[in-house]
């Protein structure tokens, strides 16, 4: 790392970078287009530097040229974005840690594509990626904290029935969404929306509790987002290299130890596992919804729909309805809903009932103990599972900012998916449901 640190606040990063005044190279005019439409944004959580890489990243994967591409030096690219030139040579430096080989040659910097998707060499500084505070400072502001408990809005289900399954025929076998079949519930009242990191700020800050991501020292990040020194990587599972295990990821520094939340009280709280949800409850009295009343929720009254808002994933004027992955997973999101990672929970529309983002944004997190033939073996279900040994997987439901359709379709009402109840990772939160 040679001592260099990592990027500071967007503003300042500007403020500190010569006039945007140099134009980029004639054969780079498709990169300016790219760099120029809105895809550098300084408000955003997001680092800089990852934003400059992913779009560097699509420029490299549109270049005609299956051989090299050559961008635009340093200083160029500095001036003509508003940003400094230590935030361009991270960008560089991340496309060298994925395996997107650069090198010096003239004026320029030669960028070899290569097919290769992961690397554990993540380069960026060791100071916390929103300035010069020390993380965490900030979280929530007086006049932003809950005076009371549990404060989330209410969306109230009627008792009925429902058919809960895959009605579309897009289930994954494996994960049991089949056979479709009746189920009758009582009414109940859940959280129109998953527990924020504001809300989650308040339970912690009035018991005091630890999260097992913070007791563990680690949790699971996503590849293109992680904000940590190299030393703080600890491995990858083989089956799912995007993941990394990260010291120092948790709720509070989704990305790793060199991030934050400032910003984003209103996101969905992640890395809470099934117990740290359960913890929460307990406090505010509050329990997990079953599988069967997560489902009959989210489908907001529109029985044997594939989404919450019927069978079609785009709007007709071609406008995403969630927040999900587009373009080619695990390497370049094109992030044409808007969002790289978490979104406010109150993004899109809600479905008939009220509930917002049921489907993508964060796995969430239900009572059930998760079994594949569950639906081969009863009829009717009302309830969650018997209290299972302590290590038996739990069933999570509506999928995450992660899923696509060439790898997981589990943005669903449907959808079924599990981990085990001390896992945690930076897609998966929770909401409530009344006692």
């Amino acid at each position: 790392m040679n001592g260099e640190k990592a990027l500071k606040s967007p503003a300042a990063s500007a403020q500190g970078s010569s006039s945007a005044s140099s134009a980029l190279r004639p054969e780079n005019r498709s990169l300016e287009r790219l760099l120029t439409h809105g895809l550098l944004d300084h408000n955003s959580p997001i680092p800089l530097y990852y934003q400059l890489a992913n779009a560097l990243q699509r420029f490299v994967h549109m270049n005609p040229d299956p051989g090299e591409t050559l961008l635009p030096p340093e200083t160029s690219l500095a001036e003509r974005l508003g940003i400094s030139r230590p935030t361009v040579r991270q960008a560089f430096r991340w496309l060298a840690g994925h395996d997107l080989a650069t090198r010096r040659r003239g004026r320029g910097t030669l960028i070899q594509p290569s097919a290769t998707c992961c690397s554990t060499d993540l380069p960026i500084g060791d100071r916390d990626i929103h300035g010069d505070s020390p993380v965490g400072v900030g979280l929530l502001s007086a006049a932003a904290r809950p005076v009371a408990g549990h404060v989330i809005e209410q969306a109230r289900v009627s008792a009925g029935r429902f058919a809960i399954g895959d009605s579309s025929g897009d289930g994954n076998r494996a994960d049991g969404e089949g056979p479709v079949h009746e189920v009758e519930l009582p009414a109940f009242e859940i959280d129109a929306t998953t527990v924020t990191v504001a809300d989650f700020a308040h339970f912690v800050e009035a018991t005091g509790y630890r999260t097992e991501a913070e007791t563990f020292g680690f949790s699971a990040v996503f590849h293109l987002v992680v904000a940590a020194d190299p030393a703080d990587l600890i491995g990858r599972p083989s089956g799912t290299p995007w993941w990394l295990g990260v010291r120092g990821a948790d709720w509070r520094h989704p990305e790793g130890p060199l991030s934050d939340v400032v910003g984003r009280n209103d996101h969905p709280v992640v890395h809470v596992s099934w117990h740290d949800a359960q913890a929460y409850c307990t406090w505010a009295s509050r329990r997990l919804p079953s599988e069967a009343e997560w489902e009959y929720a989210a489908r907001g009254g529109l029985d044997r729909r594939r989404y919450p808002w019927g069978d079609e994933l785009l709007t007709t004027s071609g406008r995403w309805r969630c927040n999900i992955w587009q373009g080619s997973f695990p390497t370049a999101n094109t992030v044409e809903d808007g969002w790289l990672t978490t979104a406010p929970v109150r993004s899109y529309e809600p479905n008939g009932y009220g509930l917002w983002q049921t489907i993508g944004n964060v796995w969430e997190w239900c009572d059930d103990i998760f079994d594949p033939l569950a639906y081969q073996r009863s009829g009717q279900r009302t309830a969650a599972t018997p209290t299972p040994p302590r290590p038996s997987p739990r069933v999570l439901r509506g999928g995450s900012y992660l899923c696509q359709n060439s790898y997981c379709n589990r943005y669903r009402n449907s959808a079924r998916s599990s981990n085990r109840p001390d896992s945690s990772m930076g897609n998966a939160g929770f909401r409530t449901v009344a006692r």
